[in-house]
């Protein structure tokens, strides 16, 4: 068997991607193609990705008339970043050894392949298809003196269609207005335009957030944006207003917490005793109206989750929930008790339950560092434990 792996950040899919799939399926008689979106490829850690669930769907609608065309999305399955030969080695794995990779990628990105992660031993256990516009060729002396002679017999050249198109491209033409008709397949276009993906407000939300957050804590917000989108997703909450929600949710960590307290007084909200303690918490509060001021976002509900995502409160709406429940587990959290969290994640539909738990572990978490715990987290268990007893 001969299974083509076409990898990518796919931000978005369009023609040029499909036709060199397409192209490299045929020539070298491929069984099947399979697409593969990153979830956190290496060398665009700097740079911001569309969420997750989005790329995923795109493809899905991108490839599902061509019946050799599959999608899967096992590097959103792992944790850290997106190496290939990882991905290589799951799939000799589900294949089996007797089942022949084909990784299919442009030319211009064979020419890096030699800075790949562990580029020699990838190469060894998969065939590199680059796939060239008419005209274009590889350097493949470069190549060979990096691989050796025997190694090269899994690099291979083909030539495709002249299709100019670029995904960076594509998401400027769509800030500015301008028509991606013809250049993506058309349900990819009517889902982009119904999700509003790459509108100019976000975009922009992210490059004001990313100057303003430390670099860490902007990974961070980006994180609970994507957990927060595949939260929204699994339980039916607008997942807009989710990703912009936990874009925005720490974006009062600008301030240092010796500066909170007064940000706190200049917007006339009150200090409790729990956040003269610990003025931490009042960034919550100062970023459910920096959102406004700065960001632009003008929604009650968004406004109410950010407040809420630290402390909790009685009586909150799904999107509080989930807020709340992202900021605890995104990707770059590592703490004791956050795999038990993800895991209830996965398993159960009942979005109560899963706030319940996490409200039992972040109390025991911060009894047992001998810290106060707010009164409105003590509140929001207690409410949803007396709603349970009513559904009784």
């Amino acid at each position: 068997m001969k299974v083509g792996i076409m990898g990518g950040t796919f931000d978005p899919i369009h023609f040029g991607h499909l036709a060199m799939a397409e192209s490299a399926r045929v020539i070298f008689s491929l069984d099947e193609v399979l697409f593969i979106p990153s979830a956190r490829p290496p060398h665009k850690t700097e740079n911001q990705i569309t969420p997750e669930v989005h790329r995923l769907m795109m493809t899905y609608l991108a490839t599902q008339s061509n019946k050799f065309f599959q999608v899967s999305p096992m590097e959103f399955m792992r944790e850290g970043l997106s190496y290939t030969l990882d991905t290589v080695d799951a799939l000799h794995k589900k294949f089996g050894a007797s089942t022949e990779l084909f990784f299919i990628i442009g030319s211009d990105s064979m020419a890096d392949l030699p800075k790949w992660h562990k580029a020699r031993e990838l190469v060894q256990k998969v065939h590199f298809i680059a796939a060239a516009r008419p005209g274009v060729k590889v350097n493949l002396d470069e190549l060979q003196k990096f691989f050796g002679a025997e190694d090269m017999q899994h690099i291979h050249q083909i030539t495709t269609p002249g299709l100019e198109i670029s995904s960076t491209d594509l998401r400027e033409r769509i800030r500015q207005g301008r028509s991606i008709k013809y250049l993506v397949p058309e349900v990819v276009e009517e889902y982009i335009y119904k999700e509003h993906i790459y509108s100019t407000d976000i975009d922009e939300m992210r490059k004001e957030l990313q100057k303003r957050l430390k670099k860490e804590r902007f990974a961070h917000s980006i994180g609970v944006a994507n957990t927060a989108v595949k939260l929204a997703k699994k339980f039916h909450i607008d997942e807009r207003k989710a990703y912009i929600a936990g874009l925005l949710h720490d974006c009062a960590r600008q301030f240092e917490n010796d500066e909170l307290p007064a940000e706190a007084n200049k917007r006339g909200i009150k200090i409790g005793e729990v956040e003269n303690s610990v003025p931490l918490l009042l960034h919550a509060y100062i970023g459910a109206q920096m959102i406004e001021e700065i960001y632009n976002v003008h929604d009650a509900e968004i406004s109410q989750a950010i407040y809420r995502h630290t402390v909790a409160a009685r009586n909150m709406t799904p999107l509080d929930k989930i807020i709340y429940f992202a900021d605890m587990i995104e990707p770059n959290r590592n703490y004791p008790g956050v795999e038990k969290l993800r895991e209830i994640a996965e398993k159960s539909n009942d979005l109560d339950e899963i706030i319940l738990t996490a409200l039992n572990e972040s109390i025991i978490f911060v009894t047992q560092k001998n810290s106060l715990v707010h009164p409105d987290t003590i509140d929001a268990r207690n409410f949803l434990l007396l709603q349970k007893e009513k559904l009784k």
